[in-house]
């Protein structure tokens, strides 16, 4: 018996080819997935007998692990912080100025001739200084300062005012026989006339006892020494100095000499050698 061609219809005398309409009546063949088939024998090393192994199914993608960030800082803490910062940075220039302000004065180097504008006085001063100030007014007052540094300086001022008080004082002096204490002489009231404003610049102000000396440009002077303390940015400095009252002509001269506490033994020598080597008049510059 023939086979039947599902193409055409007809009984076919062939098993394979239909004798009618020459359709193909073989059974299609099952095609093997190529992919498998690739794999299966690259696996498979050549020569080898075993059979090929079944491949496994491909592993999960491994989920990433969840990153921790940083909790975001509120807008408002930004001016905080920059506000902080400045503040750290404007207390730093504070301490800086204070120290440098505090430092040791210069070596005096050569010395050299100071001569008042109006040749009221000579004075010698150390040529490592700075070139001392000469203000004042033609007749009624002077005013001289040698620096040495900011804190380390030597000021004379001499005004007519303070010489009528040291001639009031200087009568009184005679009227009592010229035996007063040096609180009551000539240079004792000169020195006592500017303490108030002197002392107002001065926290902490304190005074030691008033004595007579000689030491001011070989002229009789009342002398006191003194200490306070000056804040200079954010530190607090120790002052010591030493004050001056003189009655020459004229003027009264009021002088000082001061410097940090801590250097005081270098710088009082070389102040004192200023204000000694004072000479009234005599001016030759």
């Amino acid at each position: 018996m023939g086979k039947l061609c599902k193409k055409c219809g007809m009984e076919s005398d062939r098993d394979d080819i239909c004798t009618w309409c020459s359709a193909d009546l073989r059974p299609p063949k099952q095609a093997q997935p190529k992919a498998q088939t690739t794999a299966t024998r690259s696996q498979v090393p050549a020569g080898s007998t075993a059979a090929p192994s079944t491949p496994s199914a491909p592993r999960a993608a491994r989920r990433p692990e969840p990153v921790e960030l940083p909790p975001e800082k509120p807008a408002w803490m930004m001016p905080l912080i920059v506000g902080g910062g400045l503040i750290v940075l404007l207390v730093v220039i504070l301490l800086v100025v204070g120290i440098a302000a505090s430092g040791a004065p210069p070596d005096p180097g050569t010395w050299k001739t100071f001569v008042e504008k109006d040749k009221q006085f000579t004075a010698q001063y150390p040529g490592g200084w700075t070139k001392p100030s000469n203000s004042g007014s033609s007749g009624s007052y002077v005013s001289v300062d040698f620096r040495a540094s900011k804190l380390c300086w030597v000021q004379v001022q001499g005004t007519q005012k303070a010489g009528a008080m040291g001639d009031v004082a200087a009568a009184a002096s005679r009227a009592a026989g010229g035996t007063v204490s040096v609180e009551r002489s000539a240079e004792g009231a000169v020195l006592a006339g500017s303490t108030a404003s002197f002392t107002a610049q001065r926290p902490g102000f304190k005074q030691g006892t008033m004595k007579e000396v000689w030491d001011f440009g070989g002229s009789k002077a009342a002398s006191a020494e003194y200490t306070y303390t000056k804040r200079v940015g954010l530190l607090p400095i120790k002052m010591k100095g030493i004050r001056w009252g003189a009655f020459k002509g004229d003027f009264g001269y009021v002088v000082f000499a001061e410097a940090p506490e801590k250097h005081w033994a270098k710088f009082q020598p070389v102040a004192q050698k200023i204000v000694s080597s004072v000479q009234f008049g005599g001016g030759t510059g």
